[in-house]
């Protein structure tokens, strides 16, 4: 189960460097790390699907094809509707003695209303399944999360890219109210399905509208929790702390390299001060377009090393 923290999919007032980028670093989800393409970049250049071949290589080992990628799809606006991540999670040997792997496939579609905020989040809840996980977003007036649901639905289609709703039973439903304390300040509501609040807090902006600091109470315990954000001048998030009475202490750090052109050239993760992935990208010198990365995974002793290739309407 997801527990979403959501921005609007359109940033409005981005600088003009921020339009040229080709990957976008935006969360989108609260503890995740993701690195996504700019939506801006996926329409000028008409990018239809991006496929991911991977190959890893473990320290002092030979580079090895365990079948692992991604797919990643968008609609003409840009927007991603449709990402497929496979992923090797067994290994056997065939009557050959070649290596044989068992993947595990994510599928997740994706809906958004007009002005380009993510609506719809379906995910296939087990591979080729025809149970989905699905969550539904509902924005206020002024562009806040107002509700979110989380459900699980059957698809009525024997074909999962074609989604049919038919059995539907709601996990969780939560909304949030806001009062404006100031032009930096909001306070924000948590509201259970029984329609009780039961977290409350403020939340903290700057002067560009990035949330910098959270702060909240939960209503029936002694629970708090304290959140900072930390950005770089094209909104990308460059420290995250996540602090609780609790015992619970999460810090997490990321740095941009840019290359002469002004593209991302290698981004790095760290988590409390040590260095946990660092991702370079390869660029084509004419096209401009990322033609692979490479990643290297310092805790698993790893080093992934993906191609990119590309489809257009």
């Amino acid at each position: 189960m997801y527990k979403y923290f959501l921005t609007i999919s359109v940033v409005i007032g981005l600088t003009g460097s921020l339009l040229g980028q080709v990957f976008d670093f935006t969360p989108v989800f609260k503890n995740e790390f993701g690195i996504g393409f700019n939506h801006f970049f996926i329409k000028r250049n008409k990018i239809k699907c991006i496929t991911k071949v991977e190959f890893s290589k473990a320290d002092n080992q030979l580079i090895e094809d365990q079948g692992n990628g991604s797919m990643l799809c968008f609609n003409e606006a840009g927007f991603m509707i449709y990402s497929s991540i496979w992923e090797a999670k067994s290994k056997s040997l065939d009557d050959r003695g070649r290596s044989r792997y068992a993947h595990d496939t994510i599928n997740r579609f994706y809906g958004y209303d007009s002005i380009g905020r993510l609506t719809i989040l379906r995910e296939i809840a087990k591979p080729m399944g025809l149970y989905f996980n699905s969550s539904y977003f509902t924005y206020d007036k002024t562009g806040n999360l107002y509700k979110s649901v989380l459900c699980t639905e059957y698809n009525k289609s024997e074909n999962p890219m074609q989604f049919i709703l038919g059995i539907q039973k709601v996990k969780s439903l939560e909304t949030y109210s806001y009062q404006v304390l100031s032009k930096e300040q909001t306070k924000r509501t948590f509201i259970n399905d029984e329609g009780r609040p039961y977290k409350e807090g403020v939340q903290y902006f700057s002067g560009t509208g990035n949330l910098i600091g959270e702060s909240y109470n939960y209503v029936a315990t002694w629970i708090k929790e304290k959140n900072t954000y930390e950005y770089n001048d094209y909104g990308f998030l460059i420290e995250k702390k996540c602090t609780s009475n609790d015992g619970f202490d999460q810090q997490e750090k990321y740095s941009y390299e840019f290359d002469e052109k002004g593209k991302i050239k290698t981004v790095c993760q760290y988590k409390k001060g040590e260095k946990l992935q660092e991702t370079s990208f390869i660029y084509d010198e004419q096209s401009g377009m990322p033609t692979s990365e490479i990643r290297r995974d310092f805790t698993k002793k790893y080093i992934f090393i993906s191609r990119y290739a590309y489809t257009y309407f």
